[in-house]
């Protein structure tokens, strides 16, 4: 079988280019190849090994029975594996997923992802990174497919799951605690973050259009450029001058941080470790403040040659707009308040996926999202008046 007929066979629309490269060298290994990785003895032994998907075993050995009887699926399967540990990525203006039903097709892209499972193990392993923090974030797999449960109402993953998958092929991510930590990468954008010897700090918004209302332009609700002014930051001699943020929004009037009590700490070229949060789990402070200090301790002991400067979050849990809506004693909040607040761009649309599961954003179904808890009453109550929950950033040291 070649390219050409397991792309007829499995009606797909494009193949990243980087197939056809990769084909030549498979072409007469990838048979061997499938059956070794799509085997019950092997998928059974590497799932075990590496903790994840006990819940969803059977229909992970059914799909890889069915995928068995399917050379072109055999084939994508090898394909899609070297493709990602070459760094590719499984989305769609490069990829296109087969077009089919049934257990194969939901859990296909799974079984690329399953060779690398051991080789992250032994990574981690390597980096003495404790046992329990490898074994919750191998169960990254069990959540991709849990997620999928609740968007489309049956346990599947799909290629974009392996495409968010790459953070633990790569070793780029750790579930440590309460919080998921994706490292390192330069993700700060639009601000530069000074501190004084009280340990105080100052941001000043750098690069950005700024709307009149003080969030950056293009924010949901924010996109009318009258009024709008572009935000720098000169540095003369004796100070950094520009616009102060706060929080979210960046004021008109400019500032002069002196140099001899202000020093630059934090800009775009540091790297910096992200922080995501899993849906489930409890969100009181000590837990969150235990996952932070867990992580400090964990990056020290087994990261010592990270060098990054800072610990960053973007999410919709972030949003100023959810102190209006929630009380003052949310936890949410008081997530929140761990944060010092930066200004962010947000399409406000990422928070449908996470409070309407199964939802996507269309203004024209608002009046029939959900109400089975308070939060999505009063989210959904918000969209329905025309207003938005953008998404928030902040940081910390």
């Amino acid at each position: 079988m070649n390219l050409k007929e397991m792309q007829l066979a499995l009606r797909m629309e494009q193949l990243p280019a980087e197939f056809s490269d990769i084909y030549s060298h498979l072409a007469d290994s990838w048979r061997a190849r499938a059956e070794l990785i799509l085997s019950e003895a092997y998928i059974t032994k590497t799932l075990d090994d590496c903790f994840a998907l006990v819940p969803y075993r059977k229909e992970v050995l059914t799909a890889a029975e069915e995928i068995r009887k399917n050379p072109a699926m055999q084939l994508l399967v090898c394909l899609l594996e070297q493709w990602i540990r070459q760094g590719g990525r499984p989305v769609a203006d490069v990829y296109t997923p087969p077009a089919g039903t049934g257990l194969a097709y939901d859990f296909l892209h799974l079984f690329p992802a399953i060779p690398t499972m051991p080789e992250s193990v032994a990574y981690l392993r390597s980096r003495k990174v404790p046992e329990a923090v490898i074994a919750a974030t191998l169960q990254e797999y069990d959540e991709s497919v849990q997620l999928r449960l609740l968007a489309v109402g049956r346990p599947c993953f799909t290629a974009d799951r392996l495409n968010w998958l790459r953070c633990v092929i790569f070793n780029r991510m750790l579930h440590i605690g309460r919080f998921k930590y994706d490292f390192p990468g330069k993700c700060l954008t639009g601000v530069r973050v000074y501190r004084n010897a009280r340990g105080e700090f100052a941001v000043l918004a750098d690069n950005v259009t700024v709307h009149a209302s003080g969030y950056l332009l293009g924010t949901a609700g924010y996109e009318d450029a009258e009024g709008s002014f572009l935000a720098q930051i000169q540095e003369t001699d004796t100070a950094f001058v520009g616009y102060p943020a706060q929080g979210a929004r960046v004021l008109s009037q400019t500032v002069s941080l002196p140099k001899q009590q202000w020093q630059l700490c934090l800009c775009p070229d540091d790297l910096l470790v992200r922080i995501h949060i899993p849906r489930s789990g409890d969100f009181d402070r000590q837990t969150i403040l235990d996952s932070y200090r867990q992580a400090k301790e964990v990056f020290q002991t087994c990261y010592p040659d990270l060098p990054f400067k800072a610990f960053l979050c973007t999410s919709w849990l972030m949003s100023p707009d959810l102190r209006s809506i929630l009380k003052p004693t949310s936890n949410i909040l008081g997530f929140q308040d761990t944060f010092t607040h930066i200004p962010f761009s947000s399409s406000g649309r990422l928070v449908f996926s996470f409070v309407f599961p199964g939802f996507a954003y269309d203004p024209a179904q608002f009046s029939l999202l959900p109400e089975d808890t308070s939060l999505q009453r009063a989210v959904k109550q918000r969209y329905l008046a025309g207003d938005y929950i953008r998404d928030g950033a902040g940081f910390f040291f």
